[in-house]
This record gives structure tokens, C-alpha cells and sequence, in this order.
């Protein structure tokens, strides 16, 4: 090995025989590295630090420091599909979201509820027996009731009169059954109404309303009359009929004990 000043060459036998050369370099132990401006190499994400190399331009030596965690560098990320709202749930825009630290990064915008598609159930008409239901809506998607219905008043009934019978002079008459000819019930019942009895009699003793002899009327007599021969003495009546010459007698009989 030559030395001169402050360096030396030293030759050794390479494989190739070729001569080596190396500079050595003396250092105090007070010497200061003079480090150049640092390569980053490790950078830093969302989730980890980084790390950044410097290197001393005289020696080579090496040096290290902690980059801080960087919030918006993400690495690690996945890109999401839009998804449409219903009417239960809500809907998202297409996004980008980071699988480090578990958030979405852009887009994934909330969309509002859709819009209920409703339609009647359970309606049902009133008739005269029965109320009616003007039905629920409900959602055709979602199956959920969206408001209910409420009832409707019954019908009233379509009223007749059966079974009327007017009085007559000797018998009672009913003032009839009203009745429904939609649902066919009897709705309320009638009563009985009293007999009339009967009207003046006519000229023959027959009463004028219903035709029926009510009473006994005598024959009208001649101004002067003339005594008929063949009634009896006693009571002036004419006796006809199989039984007349029988009560003759027996009107003869009752004159002698009234003597």
C-alpha cells in the first residue's frame, strides 16, 4: 500500500487480477454529517405513517424520520355502485370508499324515500243490513298500510207495505208489515186495527156498509089499514110458515090467562 497526505491506494488481486482502489477518508470524532434533502421511502395514507431517508453527502451515512399519517391519501380504495331509493329505504349516488379507513372518500350522497305506489283493499259497500268499508291503502311494493280506511253509514232500507187488511163491521183489520224488498226482511211489525161495527140500517134493515140485515123493520102500514084475516087477534102479527096455525093457538091460549 502507498500512502500519500490523507489517502492511500491499496491494490489486491481481484479475480480479474485487476487492480482495486479505495479512498479512506480520516474523521475526527467531532464531525457533523451534512445530510442532503431526504428521499421519501415510505409514503404515508390514511391509515399509516410514512418514512423518509436522508443520506449524509459526505459519508453516505443514513438517517430515518416518521412521516405523519396523511388523511387523504387513501391506497386502499373501492368504487361502489349507485343504488336506487325505495319506499322503505334510501337510495345512494355511485361512491368511492376506502377500505383503510373505513369511510366513504367521495360521492355515496343520500337520495330521499320513493314514493309510496298505493292502491285500495278492503273496501266494501254499505247496504241496509250491513255498514260499508271505504278501504286501506296499501303500498303495492312494500305491503305496508298507508293509511286506513273508515266506515260508511248503512243504507236505508227500501220499505213496502205487506200483509195490510182493512177493518170491516164485524171484524178487525191490520195496519200491515213494512218491508224491505233489498235485504227481505220484515222490518217492523203492524197492529191490529179495531172492527168498524156497523152502519144505519136501510129501509130494509140492511146495513149500508156491509150489506148484512141488522135490522128487524115492519111492513109499512096503509094510511087507514084494513085488518088483515089472517092475523091473529091477539098480536096483529101474520104467523106464515109451517108453524104459523101453532102459534095461533098458543096466542089464544095466553089471551085466556091474561083475562
Amino acid at each position: 500500500m502507498d500512502q500519500s497526505d490523507n489517502n492511500a491506494a491499496m491494490w489486491n488481486s481481484a479475480l480479474n487480477s485487476a487492480p482495486q482502489t479505495f479512498d479512506i477518508i480520516k474523521v475526527n470524532k467531532d464531525y457533523t454529517h451534512t445530510w442532503n434533502s431526504g428521499t421519501i421511502t415510505k409514503a404515508a395514507t390514511c391509515s399509516a405513517t410514512g418514512t423518509k431517508t436522508y443520506t449524509c453527502t459526505v459519508c453516505n451515512a443514513t438517517k430515518t424520520e416518521t412521516i405523519a399519517v396523511s388523511p387523504n391519501n387513501h391506497v386502499n380504495t373501492t368504487n361502489t355502485a349507485a343504488t336506487a331509493s325505495t319506499c322503505t329505504a334510501k337510495g345512494y349516488t355511485a361512491g368511492v370508499y376506502c377500505n383503510d379507513c373505513k369511510k366513504y372518500i367521495s360521492g355515496h350522497a343520500e337520495q330521499p324515500l320513493a314514493a309510496h305506489q298505493p292502491t285500495t283493499q278492503n273496501a266494501k259497500a254499505a247496504t241496509c243490513t250491513a255498514e260499508g268499508y271505504t278501504g286501506d291503502q296499501v303500498c303495492t311494493v312494500c305491503k305496508q298500510t298507508i293509511t286506513k280506511g273508515t266506515a260508511i253509514a248503512k243504507k236505508a232500507h227500501t220499505l213496502t207495505t205487506i200483509n195490510q187488511k182493512s177493518a170491516t163491521c164485524t171484524a178487525a183489520g191490520y195496519t200491515g208489515d213494512q218491508y224491505c224488498t233489498t235485504c227481505n226482511q220484515t222490518i217492523s211489525r203492524g197492529s191490529a186495527t179495531n172492527a168498524l161495527g156497523h152502519a144505519n140500517a136501510d129501509s130494509n134493515g140492511n146495513c149500508t156498509r156491509c150489506g148484512q140485515h141488522i135490522k128487524d123493520v115492519p111492513p109499512s102500514q096503509p094510511s087507514n089499514p084494513q085488518p088483515n084475516p089472517n092475523a091473529c087477534k091477539y098480536c096483529g102479527q101474520v104467523h106464515t110458515g109451517p108453524f104459523g096455525w101453532l102459534i095461533k093457538v098458543f096466542h089464544s091460549i095466553l089471551a085466556i090467562f091474561k083475562r
